[in-house]
């Protein structure tokens, strides 16, 4: 057995947490990270973190700013998927059948 790399168990959840960020995203409209963290089950902070990695890689980018709901004085910014992240996402589904060799 290969032992872990200090930090890979951390990039390996980060990854999965960015998979799961991308699919809602996809399948979902343009959110605000609040949002994306409850219907996802992640912590705000994880969702903090892979939008603005997200946002810097060109595969989320803002939509808009709209009022929150728990304060009407504040406004929350909602991310959506770019095309990048749309081709991101269509990526991980499986298209042919493995061959029959």
């Amino acid at each position: 057995m290969i032992p872990l790399q200090k930090g890979s168990r951390q990039g390996a959840k980060r990854k999965n947490a960015q998979s799961n960020i991308i699919a809602y995203l996809a399948e979902n409209e343009p959110e605000n990270m609040y949002k994306i963290g409850k219907q996802t089950g992640l912590y705000y902070s994880s969702v903090h973190k892979v939008i603005n990695t997200s946002l810097s890689t060109g595969i989320v980018q803002p939509e808009g700013d709209t009022e929150s709901e728990k304060n009407k004085n504040v406004k929350t910014t909602s991310y959506g998927l770019t095309f990048k992240g749309v081709l991101k996402y269509l990526s991980t589904f499986k298209i042919f059948p493995d061959p029959p060799f």
